[in-house]
């Protein structure tokens, strides 16, 4: 719809948005305040009606530019832009808050959502996890910025699943090398596995892994060495099992710690 144009512009567009807003069967009033009109955006969002929430937040921006309400008009677009898995454009509306609203209350929920934009782009482990590395710098810089944050637990969520991703990258890496028998190369993904992701499923298993190498090869002390880490690091993992049966095959005189 072509806005109409008069002395009182601004709110003259106003009205015919809330018509237009109008036909769509809700209840917003033609008078209804800008306020009243965020609170109707809010439900839109809560109800899943993505589409119009978004259709109503651009011309609301548009029709209200600098305002006092126009960072969470962003934001919320930002939420709409998301719920439709827009995941570039809703990261485009966040970022406009934190880099043209500086001092804003939202800027915080912005910089949370930049980075949950990054975690919903990223991909399975045995795929590009350029996005994955991208998330997690960005979620750590945001615990560092905002340790008391309302958002931390979902951040602490998508981090955990972040480093799993990763993790796994590099144990599935070594376990490549390590049926290809060059187990310098296996050794050396399992250990920064067990260095880099130690709070993560894949760690055990790696640490495991070395110590099936150096058993193999009848290194038996530094076999015995990694078979106890597993142990005492990770013990009520599957993995802390088999270490301590494999520890009972390990010939007599090999000194545990």
């Amino acid at each position: 719809m072509r806005l109409l144009r008069s002395s009182g512009g601004e709110h003259l567009s106003l009205v015919v948005m809330l018509i237009w807003v109008g036909c769509g069967g809700n209840d917003l009033p033609v008078d209804a305040t800008p306020d009243q009109i965020m609170s109707h955006v809010e439900q839109r969002l809560e109800d899943g009606d993505y589409y119009d929430a978004a259709e109503l937040l651009q011309h609301f921006i548009r029709t209200h530019p600098g305002t006092a309400l126009t960072p969470l008009a962003k934001v919320r677009l930002g939420d709409a832009r998301f719920g439709m898995e827009e995941y570039v454009l809703a990261q485009g509306e966040y970022e406009d808050v934190v880099l043209d609203f500086p001092g804003s209350p939202h800027v915080e929920e912005s910089r949370f959502k930049i980075a949950l934009c990054a975690y919903s782009m990223t991909f399975p482990y045995d795929r590009d996890q350029t996005e994955t590395e991208r998330a997690v710098r960005l979620l750590q810089d945001f615990h560092r910025d905002y340790p008391e944050s309302r958002f931390g637990a979902e951040a602490d969520s998508a981090m955990a699943d972040c480093r799993r991703r990763l993790a796994r990258r590099e144990y599935e890496a070594g376990r490549f090398y390590e049926k290809q028998q060059r187990l310098r190369s296996a050794k050396i993904q399992f250990e920064y596995v067990v260095q880099h992701y130690p709070e993560t499923q894949w760690a055990p298993k790696a640490a495991l892994g070395i110590g099936d190498i150096y058993r193999n090869r009848q290194k038996w002390d530094q076999a015995a060495i990694w078979l106890q880490t597993v142990t005492e690091r990770w013990p009520d993992s599957p993995e802390a099992k088999l270490a301590r049966a494999a520890q009972e095959t390990l010939p007599a005189g090999v000194v545990l710690r």
